[in-house]
């Protein structure tokens, strides 16, 4: 059975609070997505970055506001991991099966260092499964955009084919 594959064109939002020492675990809660749910596990802080990422640089991105904006840092910034989960209802016809994410004005795929993903793969494909997040010392929660969700359509469909002759 063919699948349909869509996307969407519309961002959604979710709020993030950020953990101000190693080990700090807190709650993050759902992000709702057109007809699906992208399920933000607890968020939990790493140690912070002990070195800059590049030896000749003396700087790295971090996420720098509260609408998720990457700056740019001398100093080295704080980590924390997110996971991600894409849950499933059974006899949904819609899945969600992957998101993109965006921080503040940063276009999607550009946020440097700021951002890490991690991937799964599963039945249903590879799909992100985590971020790994550097952002400054004093921020307290980020606003997280997801962007361009794909979703698999689980109705069954009929594709009429006209061979010429």
């Amino acid at each position: 059975m063919p699948y349909l594959y869509v996307t969407d064109n519309r961002s959604f939002h979710g709020a993030v609070p950020l953990p101000q020492q190693p080990g700090e675990t807190l709650p993050v809660g759902q992000a709702q997505v057109n007809n699906g749910r992208i399920l933000l596990g607890d968020i939990t802080g790493l140690e912070p970055m002990t070195e800059f990422p590049y030896t000749y640089l003396d700087f790295t991105e971090a996420i720098g506001y509260p609408d998720g904006t990457i700056v740019t840092t001398y100093d080295l910034p704080l980590q924390a991991q997110l996971e991600l989960t894409f849950p499933r209802e059974e006899g949904e016809w819609m899945t969600l099966l992957d998101v993109g994410v965006q921080f503040g004005i940063t276009s999607e795929g550009s946020q440097g260092n700021a951002c890490q993903i991690s991937y799964a793969t599963d039945e249903n494909g590879t799909h992100h499964s985590g971020l790994l997040l550097r952002y400054t010392p004093g921020l307290y929660a980020f606003d997280l955009t997801f962007s361009h969700p794909l979703f698999r359509l689980n109705e069954s469909f009929d594709i009429p084919l006209r061979i010429p002759e």
